[in-house]
């Protein structure tokens, strides 16, 4: 049975924010981490085409120590009965799903709904997006097109409920009020030789919740996180060259605040809850303004207490923190110490 336009029309207006972007379908994990890293949600319910998709990204969202649980039509009553609970009582905070249950499944506190692949028609649409629908103003739905055949079944659905469904703006501005609001940012100048030196400095006056360190190369998060232990920090690596295994239970240390300093590599900055730390080093300069937008969101997510401190070695590392303020309108200030 078809709902009346009218009726779905109000369930897709009122209070509910409606995006897309254009990912190819290879990019797709990239741009869902990147969403992960900046926007807050209470739950939020991904929603893919098939039982192998459903698998696989919930694989690789538990791989980057999201809280997320799978339902799909594979499953027998009982295990999907089991799952749902799990989510609805906020244990996982992020469900993967088929269309199994994109009718009428109550979910109170999801406030945000990705259509990871592009659903069949303008009913499926509107039953999925509803769950964020319900929430109330700040309900969000973001829906992934990466072909013509995605874009025209959009155009459908903006046809038939009389809605505009904008193109998602750059992921930086969901994040401009944080990163210009509650996170201090500051570089420092140690010349290459002197940056343990600083690293020290700062680590002994400064306090922290917990405290992330990323550095360029795997050669150099060891042996930074072998002088850091030596030193009698807490501190943990987590880098490329390890096992999938290894880099969940070293993570899995960090977030349970054993280890409240992680040294890491850029393989680590998409994707990871921290919700905890509150201090962000680069104590190499990221390659570019998306990958220092993507480090210190970690710290800005915190709140009124983050803080940033970039250190800054050659003309190099200078002209790339220039790009940064550039870019995201804000200014960067030598760390008074």
């Amino acid at each position: 049975m078809t709902m009346l336009v009218d009726a779905e029309t109000k369930l897709t207006l009122n209070g509910l924010q409606q995006f897309y972007c254009r990912p190819e379908d290879s990019e797709k994990n990239r741009m869902l981490f990147e969403l992960l890293d900046v926007l807050e949600f209470n739950q939020l319910v991904i929603f893919v085409k098939s039982v192998p998709r459903c698998v696989a990204l919930t694989e690789l969202l538990v791989e980057q120590s999201f809280p997320a649980v799978a339902i799909h039509r594979g499953m027998g009553k009982a295990e999907r009965l089991s799952r749902f609970q799990q989510f609805k009582d906020s244990q996982r905070r992020i469900l993967v799903v088929t269309n199994l249950v994109a009718r009428g499944v109550d979910i109170k506190r999801a406030n945000m709904v990705f259509n990871y692949d592009m659903p069949q028609d303008s009913d499926t649409y509107l039953h999925r997006v509803a769950r964020a629908a319900r929430f109330g103003t700040k309900g969000l739905a973001v829906t992934f097109v990466s072909d013509e055949a995605d874009a025209k079944t959009l155009n459908e659905v903006q046809d038939r409920f009389e809605i505009n469904i904008v193109e998602l703006p750059p992921i930086e501005m969901f994040v401009e009020d944080e990163i210009l609001h509650g996170l201090q940012q500051f570089y420092c100048r140690p010349a290459e030789n002197e940056k343990n030196r600083m690293l020290f400095e700062l680590l002994d006056v400064l306090e922290f919740n917990k405290l992330v360190i990323f550095v360029k190369s795997v050669p150099r998060c060891v042996a930074l996180t072998e002088l850091l232990v030596e030193q009698n920090f807490p501190a943990i690596a987590i880098h490329r060259s390890m096992g999938k295994a290894d880099r969940l239970s070293r993570y899995q240390q960090s977030k349970d605040s054993q280890r409240n300093i992680l040294v890491a590599t850029n393989l680590f900055y998409l994707g990871k809850d921290l919700k905890r730390a509150n201090m962000v080093f680069n104590y190499d300069m990221p390659e570019d303004s998306d990958t220092y937008l993507h480090r210190v969101a970690h710290a800005a997510m915190f709140g009124t207490k983050g803080l940033a401190v970039t250190f800054v070695s050659d003309e190099a590392d200078a002209r790339k923190l220039n790009e940064v303020q550039a870019r995201f309108e804000v200014d960067i200030v030598e760390l008074p110490i």
